[in-house]
């Protein structure tokens, strides 16, 4: 065993100083154990601290990589609200439309009516256009005066000498 020389008042005196020698070694031991101890978990502390760094990195990383992905989804929620206030923009013109398209629908019915008409009239004056069209045309002038103006009629293929005037 080591002995350890011992400095105070006591140290001449034999019956007390075996067994303070004795204690201080013990509790020298003990704390030499007690810190080697606390080295030992603070290594292993800061063992796992490392490793949680590395890890709270790697998250980071990945994080940064979810954030863009999501931002796709970000542009994807406005997208959606825009197309939204679109739609409802759009709602109060759907009574518009269909009034125009009913519209459409009666020009379309009234250019059929039309064209059966023209179709008929068309078939009835297939005979002699020149005559039926100064019959018409004198009816339609009524009260007016007869036109003797070769202009006017030369247009229709007839001179002036063939004109009836009854006005």
């Amino acid at each position: 065993m080591v002995k350890v020389a011992r400095t105070d008042a006591r140290s001449g005196g034999a019956g007390g100083a075996g067994l303070f020698n004795v204690v201080s070694v013990v509790i020298l031991i003990v704390g030499v154990l007690v810190i080697g101890i606390a080295a030992a978990l603070l290594a292993r502390t800061l063992a796992a601290a490392q490793s949680i760094d590395k890890k709270a990195q790697t998250i980071a990383v990945n994080a940064g990589k979810i954030n863009v992905a999501t931002d796709s989804v970000t542009e994807l929620n406005r997208t959606h609200e825009l197309a939204s206030s679109i739609l409802s923009s759009t709602k109060p013109l759907q009574d518009l439309l269909n009034t125009i398209d009913a519209t459409a629908r009666d020009i379309a019915d009234l250019a059929k009516s039309i064209d059966a008409t023209a179709g008929t009239i068309k078939a009835t004056a297939g005979t002699d256009q020149r005559d039926g069209y100064h019959d018409q045309q004198h009816r339609y002038q009524n009260q007016q005066p007869c036109r003797d103006d070769q202009r006017h009629h030369a247009g229709h293929g007839i001179t002036g000498s063939e004109i009836p005037c009854t006005g």
